[in-house]
């Protein structure tokens, strides 16, 4: 008698799996307000911000007495990318962590953070003469609309089901599947873009 391969899950188990999540876990939206910095004492055209050494979040305005003690947060799943937009004033941007989070500046403020691993670190907006503008911390979380883990002792599995369960990569899973899945996924590029 054969088994049954790991990515052969019916749409019916993978439903009564995902059934057990909460709603509001599973279509939980969260948009990020953008945060003004203080007026500026003379107006003057300020040039794209730069990014240094690392990437960035939702500013919110630092606090004049304690900085790190007024922080807003931002929540990016893990292979997600957010949009935000920064103080006016901004020239530089710093990721405390670039491998938990990472950053795109685009034109008009406009930043894209993207989740790269689990964990948490923060984002600092600096103007040009390097005064703190903003500071927000990233939280950086595990994806779970449609996902299914399947967990054998201690051999881990994440599978993306839309509505079909098909093999996925997440950090968590074991070496075996993590490399076999992502050689799959590979090859499977590589012989899309040679055509």
């Amino acid at each position: 008698m054969g088994s049954t391969p790991p990515f052969a899950l019916t749409a019916a188990l993978a439903s009564v799996l995902l059934a057990a999540v909460p709603a509001s876990a599973r279509d939980a939206v969260r948009q990020v307000p953008s945060v003004s910095a203080p007026p500026a004492s003379q107006p003057t055209p300020s040039p794209e911000p730069t990014v240094a050494s690392a990437p960035v979040t939702t500013p919110v305005p630092a606090a004049a007495s304690n900085p790190s003690s007024d922080r807003g947060s931002l929540d990016v799943m893990i292979n997600r990318a957010k949009v935000i937009r920064l103080p006016e004033r901004t020239q530089t941007v710093i990721v405390g962590n670039p491998a938990i989070a990472d950053l795109s500046v685009q034109k008009s403020g406009i930043v894209v953070v993207t989740g790269k691993s689990y964990g948490s670190t923060n984002l600092i907006a600096l103007d040009g003469t390097g005064n703190m503008l903003a500071e927000s911390l990233v939280n950086v979380v595990g994806q779970t609309d449609g996902m299914l883990v399947v967990q054998r002792a201690f051999d881990r599995a994440s599978y993306s089901c839309n509505p079909v369960c098909q093999p996925t990569v997440n950090l968590g899973d074991s070496n075996a599947y993590f490399n076999d899945t992502r050689a799959q996924a590979d090859a499977n590029n590589q012989f899309a873009i040679s055509r």
